[in-house]
């Protein structure tokens, strides 16, 4: 029992303690899409309707570092920073460019133009940390294990989405609607 217990140790310890989780929302704005996607276009709107984040800084190259704060249980805040980049192919993404950075997020927005001044977005959060010690996440993720605090985190990204859709369909809704030029009319 003790060798077997030693061996599960040893694989815990020797293995990096990685937690991973994705979050969906889609909500309609009553915005026409080149708005959406203009307003989307600038990081600082995830400062004032993201929770949790609190800095968004320049880091040069076209890259910001994305700080968050989060209050658990029995432990003091947990403050990380994420390196983001954008593009813009189909779908607008910020994301960290090192794969294999141990602090890794990607927001995915895509939107679809329902009507004339109506589109649906649809974003993809995704986050996954890696630690040599699981307790540099929270004291007890070692012994609860990667695959629950992965499921307690996606719980708390899922919630973190539905109040920034709430939040970002008030400031979007709010602000005048900017439709693209045609024939040399707006």
């Amino acid at each position: 029992m003790t060798a077997l217990l030693l061996a599960v140790l040893t694989l815990v310890l020797e293995n990096p303690f990685i937690v991973d989780a994705t979050a969906e929302v889609e909500f309609p704005v009553r915005q026409s899409e080149a708005s959406v996607r203009t307003t989307l276009s600038d990081i600082h709107l995830l400062r004032r309707t993201m929770p949790g984040v609190v800095a968004i800084t320049a880091a040069g190259d076209g890259q910001w570092v994305y700080r968050t704060e989060r209050r658990m249980p029995f432990a003091e805040p947990v403050r990380t920073d994420f390196l983001l980049a954008r593009s813009s192919h189909h779908a607008l993404t910020y994301a960290t460019p090192e794969v294999t950075a141990p602090n890794w997020m990607s927001f995915r927005f895509e939107t679809t133009s329902v009507e004339e001044r109506r589109t649906l977005l649809k974003v993809r959060l995704r986050v996954r940390l890696e630690r040599q010690n699981g307790a540099d996440i929270h004291m007890f993720a070692p012994v609860l294990g990667e695959g629950f605090i992965s499921d307690r985190m996606r719980d708390d990204l899922q919630d973190m989405l539905r109040t920034f859709a709430a939040s970002v369909t008030t400031e979007l809704e709010a602000s005048p609607d900017v439709l693209p030029v045609q024939d040399g009319r707006q």
